[in-house]
């Protein structure tokens, strides 16, 4: 028969090793609790040691579920579930990009205004479209660009972006860092707030990154374009978007110069539009 010493000692590592796995799935619950807005994939786990699963989900779209017409619905695992195993808590969210997190977008109606730039600039475009990448939890890289961008009150002049086609404004080539952030209203929709990329997922709001003539004027743009995401929150799809208004308080300058002059003004600027996105893997854009 096993002493009582032994048996104590056995008692004392089974007791260390259940306060481990609690504060190892505690620890799990706060660091996934931290950040309210982030993309991510929900991914299906592979069986422990155990042969039983450690993920902290019970459904593959990683959210807490309440009772729905007096069933319970799969959700979150219990602490026990996470650290010492179940059959059914089979699935993690994981932050940030995985695989192919490119996207192609798409959109219609481009307005840009520069209300004081000369008494008033007002550019029409017929359609936009975009590429671009999640690079983290809280970042996405884009480039836009705008077709067949006219001054309808100009007499229909085109206005573009020095090396592309007669109509066509672009943004910067070396793209755009839009950063995840909550919103100020009461339901705090996400927003994307983009500017000039630097290196990695940082910006600079002092950098241009939209540049075009109109006749003999260049106009240069920089500041923060803030947009709406618009795609369902929680869901795991390939498909999103973005709105992009003069409400949202979008934080653009731009400066214009005649180019065969030295006259420099500054001028307030919007750009209001909206795109479809549609990346080539599933992604949540998880709202905690």
């Amino acid at each position: 028969m096993e002493g009582e010493g032994a048996m104590e000692r056995r008692i004392r590592i089974v007791g260390v090793c259940l306060l481990a796995a609690f504060a190892l799935s505690t620890a799990v619950l706060t660091t996934s609790a931290s950040a309210s807005l982030e993309f991510g994939q929900c991914k299906k786990l592979l069986k422990g040691a155990n042969n039983r699963y450690h993920g902290r989900w019970k459904n593959k779209d990683c959210v807490k579920r309440e009772v729905v017409e007096g069933e319970e619905v799969k959700g979150e695992a219990s602490p026990e579930e996470i650290g010492l195993g179940g059959k059914e808590n089979k699935w993690e969210f994981v932050p940030g990009p995985a695989g192919n997190s490119t996207y192609s977008a798409k959109g219609h109606t481009v307005i840009i205004t520069l209300p004081e730039a000369g008494g008033g600039l007002e550019i029409t475009c017929k359609s936009s479209a975009g590429h671009g990448a999640l690079k983290g939890a809280q970042s996405i890289e884009g480039n836009f660009s705008f077709k067949k961008c006219e001054q309808l009150k100009n007499n229909k002049l085109m206005c573009s972006t020095h090396g592309k086609d007669e109509g066509e404004i672009e943004t910067a080539a070396h793209g755009l860092i839009g950063l995840l952030e909550e919103g100020k209203g009461p339901e705090k929709e996400p927003l994307i707030k983009y500017e000039y990329k630097e290196k990695g997922t940082e910006g600079n709001d002092e950098k241009p990154w939209m540049e075009f003539e109109c006749q003999s004027k260049l106009y240069v743009v920089s500041g923060t374009l803030s947009g709406e995401a618009i795609d369902e929150a929680n869901v795991p799809s390939k498909k999103a978007g973005i709105s992009f208004t003069e409400t949202l308080g979008q934080g653009l300058t731009a400066s214009f110069e005649e180019q065969f002059g030295t006259e420099t003004e500054e001028s307030v600027a919007t750009v209001t539009f909206g795109q479809s996105f549609k990346f080539e893997t599933n992604y949540e854009l998880r709202k905690q």
